[in-house]
C-alpha cells in the first residue's frame, strides 16, 4: 500500500512536531506501507492578506490555489493508495482526491474549538481574522468529517467533539506517544534544582505561565525555569528573580533530568499535551491541571498530582520541595513504559492501516 504524507510545517520544537514525526516513523515501520511519500506545507506567514485571501478561496493550514494539481500529479505518478492529512487544518483536498485515493485525517486537536478559545486572548482586529478562520476550521472539519474514508484522533474527548459537532466520531484513537529516548546511564543528575515548564510560545502556554508566576512563584520555594520556542521572549514581561525563561533547546534530557519535578498550569487547548507524556518519559513527578493530564488514563498521585487553583499548586510545589529527595519517579517512568511509548501502538496501527485495504 502506497502511502502520501500531507503536512503543513510546525513550530520548531512544538508538540504537534513531535507527533507529526511519531506518525512519519510509524507509518514508515508499518509492515502494510509499501512506497512512503511526503508533500509538505508552509504557513501562510505573518501577512494578513494572504490568509485572507486563501480564506475566500475557502483554503486553509497551508493550502494553496496550485496544491491540488500538484497532488493529483504525485497521487497518479506513484500509485498512491493512502492520502494520511496530518491536521484538520489542511483543506480544502479536491473531490478527484478523496474519489480516488482513501483518505486518513489526523486530528492533532478539534480546530474549531481550539481556535475559539484563542480568541479571548486577540486583540480586536486579530479577533476578527480569527474569528473568520474559526468559521473556516469548522466548514473544513465539518466537509472532512462527510468525505474522509478514516477520522483519527489523539482522545475520546475529541472523538466526542467531533460526533457532537459534525455527526462522526473517530476511526481510530492513537494517542500521545513517545519513543524512548532515555537512557539513565548517558547523564549525570546535577546539583541543580528547579521545577521546569516546557513548552512552546503559543496561547495555551502563556495563558498558564503567566497565570502561574502571577499568582504562585512568589509563594514557591523552588526556582522555575521555562523552556521553549519562543518562550524567551516573555522574559521582559516579570521582574521576578527566580524564573528563568529559555528559547529553543534541540536536546531537553539533561533540564529533565536536572529538574526537581515539572509544573503544567494549562487551563485550555484541545488534543493530549506531549509535554505531559515527554515529562513521565524521563521519570518525573508533574503537577498539572486537569488539562494537562487530559487523555491520559490510570494515573496515580505518586507521580500525577492534579491541582486546578492557586492554592493547590503553591501547597503541592512547597511539599514536595519538603517531602520529595530524588528527582527521579520510577513511578512515572514505568507508568510511561507501559502505556506511551511509541512501539506499543505498532500493531494497532498495522491493523488500521490494513482495514483500508
Amino acid at each position: 500500500m502506497n502511502v502520501l504524507y500531507l503536512e503543513v510545517e510546525k513550530l520548531k520544537g512544538s508538540g504537534g512536531e513531535c507527533i507529526t514525526n511519531r506518525n512519519k516513523e510509524s507509518l514508515k515501520r508499518c509492515g502494510k506501507v509499501g512506497l512512503f511519500s511526503e508533500y509538505g506545507l508552509t504557513p501562510y506567514g505573518k501577512s494578513i492578506f494572504k490568509p485572507l485571501i486563501c480564506l475566500l478561496f475557502s483554503l486553509s493550514g497551508g493550502m494553496r490555489l496550485n496544491d491540488n494539481r500538484k497532488l493529483k500529479k504525485i497521487i497518479t505518478e506513484k500509485k498512491i493508495d493512502v492520502v494520511f492529512v496530518d491536521n484538520s487544518t489542511i483543506g480544502r483536498l479536491s473531490n478527484w482526491i478523496y474519489r480516488n485515493t482513501k483518505v486518513v485525517h489526523f486530528f492533532h486537536n478539534v480546530e474549531y474549538l481550539y481556535t475559539r478559545q484563542e480568541l479571548a486572548h486577540l486583540n480586536m482586529v486579530r479577533k476578527i481574522i480569527y474569528g473568520a478562520r474559526a468559521l473556516q476550521f469548522y466548514l473544513n472539519e465539518k466537509r472532512i468529517c462527510r468525505k474522509a474514508s478514516r477520522i483519527v484522533t489523539i482522545n475520546k474527548r475529541d472523538s466526542d467533539c467531533l460526533e457532537r459537532l459534525y455527526g462522526r466520531k473517530a476511526d481510530f484513537i492513537w494517542p500521545t506517544t513517545f519513543g524512548d529516548k532515555y537512557v539513565r546511564d548517558d547523564y549525570a543528575v546535577t546539583d541543580d534544582r528547579y521545577m521546569l515548564f516546557v513548552g512552546s510560545r503559543f496561547f495555551a502556554n502563556v495563558e498558564g505561565i503567566t497565570w502561574f508566576i502571577d499568582n504562585c512563584l512568589s509563594k514557591c520555594r523552588l526556582k522555575l525555569k521555562v523552556v521553549g520556542s519562543g518562550m524567551d521572549e516573555l522574559s521582559s514581561r516579570f521582574n521576578q528573580e527566580n524564573v528563568e525563561f529559555i528559547g529553543y533547546v534541540p536536546d531537553l534530557a539533561q533540564l529533565y533530568i536536572d529538574a526537581s519535578f515539572v509544573v503544567l498550569p494549562i487551563f485550555s487547548g484541545s488534543g493530549m499535551k506531549t509535554k505531559t507524556c515527554e515529562a513521565f518519559m524521563y521519570g518525573k513527578t508533574v503537577i498539572g491541571t486537569t488539562e494537562a493530564f487530559e487523555g491520559y488514563g490510570n494515573l496515580d498521585p505518586s507521580f500525577a498530582i492534579v491541582c486546578n487553583t492557586a492554592d493547590e499548586f503553591v501547597s503541592e510545589v512547597n511539599r514536595l520541595c519538603e517531602t520529595r529527595k530524588s528527582k527521579m519517579n520510577d513511578h512515572a517512568r514505568q507508568y510511561f513504559l507501559a502505556n506511551y511509548e511509541t512501539s506499543l501502538f505498532d500493531s494497532k496501527l498495522d491493523k488500521f492501516i490494513d482495514s483500508l485495504d
